[in-house]
């Protein structure tokens, strides 16, 4: 078929390529000219789609009257605009899923980095002097200050010897589960870690977010490695229709995604885990202490519970990077009286 040309139109040379089925076969598309070609591969498969081309062209369906008194060529001129439509329907089911969630997963990442930071309240604030008596230790000489501190504050965690919690830097006593970053320099409520993937802390203000974000890379990780792996694998086995050196984009692609689903997955399975037990990586590693003791369980109100903890009540917000935890990050409810009344005894 030869090139012709009406305004800004080009009518382009389809090509089918000889093959057993239209789903194993490949659709060159050229436009020559003034000695330039451009093309566009089409290569088809049940199991997704690669397209490849020099220039952005358009293509407009000739009359199909033209082709069917070339006899044998009308047939192959039908069949590739099958396989086109095949091309455009299949691109559709790929594209729309991928794109969403990569909205979510930029999003949720923006959130992880850019939410409040939220620190101990101006309640919490303690002087200097404050601070060198709780330091001294000596409980028979601070015992009226530790008993006006406890009535006031809602603090149910202590330190391993028994007394309040506080921070010589930020001159705060610790709200339960509040820890000092030495990285950002401040005490941040229910804080987790400092994760340096995100160059911030993962505390109550994002903890939400930060889960979201590692759920929608794992998602995107293997959604691309599993539309990828038909073409991986042609990659290998089939010389004849794949130019390896045009084509080494989609085996380098297969196993970057393939490496980090499984590196996420490692890191997101744990935080699920974390989530179940209503518990923070620092928490993991270090049980709070109570009057009681140290207690791991200390939080713990059962799988749903601590879920809606993190996630908030309403499942509509579950999936979304807006704020839903329950609470203030300040108190929390105890697996040992369910209650948010927080006093010591």
């Amino acid at each position: 078929m030869g090139k012709q040309s009406q305004g800004e139109y080009f009518f382009l040379e389809v090509r089918l390529s000889r093959c057993s089925s239209v789903d194993d076969g490949l659709v060159e598309l050229h436009e020559k000219s003034g000695g330039c070609v451009l093309s566009a591969t089409f290569s088809l498969g049940t199991g997704g789609i690669h397209f490849s081309c020099s220039s952005m062209v358009l293509l407009r369906i000739l009359s199909v009257q033209s082709y069917i008194e070339k006899g044998a060529v009308a047939e192959e001129f039908v069949v590739a605009f099958y396989a086109l439509l095949k091309i455009l329907f299949r691109s559709a089911v790929y594209l729309i899923p991928y794109h969403l969630i990569v909205i979510l997963f930029m999003w949720s990442y923006w959130k992880t980095i850019f939410s409040t930071v939220y620190t101990a309240p101006p309640l919490f604030s303690i002087s200097s002097s404050d601070v060198t008596r709780l330091r001294q230790g000596n409980l028979e000489a601070t015992s009226g200050f530790i008993a006006e501190l406890t009535n006031s504050l809602p603090v149910r965690c202590r330190n391993k010897d028994g007394g309040l919690r506080y921070c010589e830097k930020c001159q705060i006593i610790k709200p339960d589960r509040a820890h000092h970053c030495s990285i950002c320099g401040i005490c941040l409520l229910k804080m987790d870690h400092h994760c340096p993937w995100v160059n911030t802390c993962v505390h109550f203000g994002n903890y939400k977010f930060f889960i979201l974000f590692l759920g929608y890379a794992w998602i995107m990780c293997l959604f691309i490695a599993l539309t990828d792996l038909k073409y991986f694998v042609a990659f290998w086995t089939d010389e004849g229709r794949m130019q390896k050196k045009s084509q080494f984009h989609i085996m380098f692609l297969f196993f970057v995604a393939c490496m980090f689903f499984f590196s996420v997955s490692s890191l997101f399975s744990y935080h699920l885990w974390l989530t179940s037990k209503n518990r923070t990586t620092l928490e993991s590693f270090r049980a709070p202490i109570f009057s009681h003791g140290p207690d791991k369980e200390g939080f713990n109100l059962g799988t749903t519970r601590n879920f809606r903890e993190i996630f908030g009540d309403s499942p509509f917000y579950w999936l979304i990077p807006v704020f839903s935890s329950r609470g203030d990050g300040v108190s929390f409810p105890l697996a040992r009286d369910q209650t948010a009344a927080y006093h010591f005894p």
